[in-house]
């Protein structure tokens, strides 16, 4: 819908006091119901009881500012009745986009000013004009990060994400919301959300057949908008409340443009709805627009109301929603809750489970109680008492069962004397004869077959059972049980068996626990006769470890043969031979390293020429400045991990040392023994920002602190990737390295990723020469940028396949 300004409030910028109001409601909604959930498409609060909140929502926040202040919440909470106060933060129209940080102010206190009032609070991302969410996904993410983790922990906070979509799809703003929501998540993820929906929330039903799923998809709503002089649509909406759950998040008296006459004949339609009369029973929680002084049909005050702080001044409609919000009174105002009666079922056994003769028949059951507990729970063989549980487990086992039909039931009885019969389950217990034992045999491996180390030995069973079914195969290396199969084919594969002699058994075991063992097989493992390759591995340095420029890198390598001696290792940069070492330990320090990103390995080769790489270990050395205080780089690349360290002049008589960032960061971790030192994980959210150290001394000055700004590296625009070129590149696309010929003299090559970062740093490279890269990079679209000796430069599109 439109709702076009016709007039600006004047903003007040004092700031008026909480004062306490007889009619202030006892307990608080807050008080009363606690964190909230989503339980049957029901808002529940924190034991499991349906509930509705009720109450207000703000005008655009840069436009009434004056009418939003934490005298008014007070009296919302109090004289009002409101359960909940909703920010509507418009994020275009000079809102948050042209006043982050003011708006975002108005938003934390209208959040902190309804906490303290006892009121739930919605923090809105109002997006109207325009209408697709996904205009400003990246702006939202950032919003709600900062805003959940703010108000992490806190129970009376709700995320509307996208208010009024319009002009755009259900699936477009679904593709928006599994984007915006694992951010609130990760840092709130008790909260309730709240999803716009298409026709500026006027089609909640588009969302039924293609819902929020996932991992983070619970505790979700999805909006529904109304204007009683506009919309008639309720028998909608009551087939909607039987598929998902609906938040009425906004609302008004008034037609849809936020005028007109006010149809109060069709708004107490709406009321009587939400309130539970519909289809599913369901109790629909609603935002009355708006709480302001703007001289329109759905404004709650009078002109003039918010400049005097007249916040009973109400308008007709204001009137009208008052009086509905005091009358009837919330169903906790007396500080009780209805019962939520427990639940009862029986897991074991399932329905038509059959026994033999005499039987014994273990019951378990479960029971539940939503907003209380469990006094005892009764197992029934229809009326018959079998027996009485007053604690979990709840299991009993029913002994020397005789042939017949039964029905079985758990009742479960709660602290408040509700009870709850579960659905009964169908068990028969046969009579029957002397029960026949399974038969089993080892088809696989042959007797006194021979395998070599190390082996794989695959093992098949046949079993069978006269007079009933199996239960279990398991296969056993003497005693020692090797795996266990409940379902044929009985197949089991022993991997990496060592040189010995070995005795398989196979074990059926029947329906009636009869067992059978196979007979015997001996297998042989014997010593491989052929040359094993050696193995080896780079210790150290860690992969993705970084370093500050000129580096001095100390590479270690482990190397083993395990059928006879290592020759050699020799230790690479890419293609580029670093050292050849001879003898353990395989260490060498690879000195005045530049800046630039570098892969190592290590190859080694065994006494009769068997020869092995190791795994790559990648490492990032960064251009420093050294400045007077800290020394370190001057910027980052998003998601980099870099040291800082305090320079020496600064360490003298120093005890103590706290290092921090007035940027956002993922971890700041201080050098074990050098806490001069810190290692910085700026993560993906860096902007830019401080990298700090205070200090402590023995002696004068006792206390200095040293910053150094650090921003996001500028990185060099890829050029366009030049298809002509590719002829000196194959394979293109690669599942393993690539392969470039030098066409010319290259100066400089370097290979960067999508967001344009680099990964590989190749180095010079002379006209006809070869080189083979890449096994490192995973699966992806990579660009390998080349400078040549000529002053031209050319990108080259690289495609990673697995």
């Amino acid at each position: 819908m439109t709702k076009n300004l016709t007039s600006f409030c004047q903003i007040l910028a004092s700031i008026l006091l909480f004062s306490t109001l007889s009619l202030a409601q006892t307990p608080t909604p807050l008080a009363a119901n606690g964190r909230l959930k989503i339980i049957n498409r029901q808002l529940c609060n924190e034991v499991g009881s349906p509930i509705q909140l009720r109450g207000m929502s703000t005008h655009g926040l840069q436009w009434f500012g004056a009418c939003h202040t934490a005298s008014a919440a007070q009296t919302l909470a109090t004289s009002w009745g409101s359960d909940v106060f909703r920010a509507a933060m418009y994020v275009d129209e000079g809102g948050y986009l042209s006043n982050p940080t003011g708006i975002k102010t108005q938003v934390d206190n209208i959040t902190d000013w309804s906490a303290a009032s006892g009121m739930y609070c919605i923090i809105d991302w109002h997006t109207l004009n325009p209408g697709d969410p996904n205009n400003h996904t990246a702006e939202a993410i950032n919003f709600f990060r900062q805003e959940a983790q703010r108000n992490a922990g806190k129970k009376h906070v709700i995320y509307e994400i996208c208010n009024e979509p319009n002009g755009v799809s259900w699936s477009s703003i679904k593709t928006y919301a599994e984007q915006v929501i694992p951010v609130i998540r990760q840092y709130d993820p008790e909260a309730i959300i709240l999803v716009g929906t298409p026709n500026w929330s006027g089609t909640p039903a588009d969302v039924v057949s293609n819902p929020l799923t996932g991992a983070n998809a619970y505790n979700i709503m999805y909006t529904f908008h109304f204007y009683a002089g506009s919309h008639y649509t309720q028998s909608y909406i009551d087939g909607v409340l039987g598929s998902i759950p609906l938040f009425v998040s906004e609302w008004g008296t008034s037609n849809y443009s936020g005028n007109g006459g006010n149809d109060y004949t069709n708004a107490q339609n709406w009321m009587n709805l939400l309130a539970g009369a519909n289809t599913s029973g369901i109790k629909v929680s609603w935002c009355n627009w708006s709480f302001c002084d703007k001289s329109e049909s759905s404004a709650a005050l009078n002109p003039g109301a918010c400049g005097n702080a007249a916040w009973n001044n109400t308008s007709t409609s204001g009137t009208w929603v008052k009086n509905h919000l005091l009358s009837p009174a919330d169903s906790w105002a007396n500080g009780t809750v209805t019962n939520i009666p427990p639940a009862a079922s029986i897991v074991s056994p399932t329905n038509n489970a059959v026994f033999n003769a005499p039987a014994s028949i273990t019951i378990n059951a479960n029971a539940t109680d939503a907003d209380g507990t469990i006094n005892k729970v009764e197992l029934f063989n229809g009326t018959t008492l079998l027996a009485t549980l007053t604690s979990p487990p709840y299991t009993y086992t029913w002994t020397n069962v005789a042939a017949g039909t039964y029905a079985i039931t758990a009742k479960a009885t709660d602290n408040s004397a509700a009870t709850t019969t579960s659905t009964a389950i169908n068990i028969t217990v046969n009579a029957v004869a002397a029960n026949i034992p399974p038969s089993v045999s080892l088809t696989a491996p042959a007797n006194n077959a021979t395998f070599t180390a190390p082996a794989n030995v695959n093992f098949t069973a046949n079993a069978t059972d006269a007079d009933g079914t199996i239960a279990s195969v398991k296969f056993y290396n003497g005693t020692t049980l090797l795996a266990t199969k409940t379902a044929a084919p009985y197949t089991y594969s022993w991997t990496n068996v060592a040189v010995g002699t070995y005795t398989i058994t196979a074990k059926a075991t029947d329906n009636s626990a009869a067992v059978t063992t196979s007979t015997a097989v001996t297998i042989v493992v014997q010593a491989a006769t052929g040359n094993q390759l050696p193995t080896v591995s780079i210790t150290s340095p860690a992969n993705n470890a970084a370093y500050n420029a000129p580096a001095s890198i100390t590479i270690n390598a482990n190397a083993t043969d395990a059928d006879g001696t290592i020759s050699k290792v020799e230790l690479y940069r890419g293609s580029i031979l670093l050292a050849t070492l001879t003898s353990a330990p395989y260490t060498y320090t690879w000195t005045n390293v530049a800046a630039g990103t570098y892969a190592i390995t290590a190859k080694a080769t065994d006494n009769q020429g068997g020869v092995r790489t190791s795994s790559a270990a990648q490492v990032v050395v960064n251009a420093v400045s050294t400045g007077a205080n800290l020394v370190g780089v001057d910027c980052v690349n998003k998601n980099a991990v870099t040291v800082f360290e305090l320079s020496a002049a600064n360490r003298a008589n120093a005890t103590n040392y706290s290092w921090w960032c007035n940027g956002s960061t993922l971890s700041i971790t201080p050098v074990p023994t050098q806490a001069w030192k810190a290692t910085y994980s700026f993560g993906q959210w860096f902007t830019g920002g401080n990298v700090c150290v205070g200090v402590n001394y023995s002696q004068a000055p006792w206390y200095a602190q040293f910053c150094k700004n650090v921003t996001i590296c500028s990185n060099a625009k890829l050029l366009p990737a030049n298809n002509k070129l590719t002829r000196i590149i194959s394979p293109n696309p690669s599942a393993n390295n690539f392969n470039i010929v030098a066409d010319k003299d290259i100066q400089s090559a370097q290979v960067f990723d999508q967001f344009g970062i680099e990964k590989l740093n190749l180095g010079a490279y002379k006209n006809g020469q070869s080189l083979d890269f890449g096994a490192i990079l995973p699966a992806g679209v990579y660009f390998l940028r080349m400078s040549y000796a000529d002053k031209t430069n050319h990108t080259v599109k690289l495609v990673k396949i697995n």
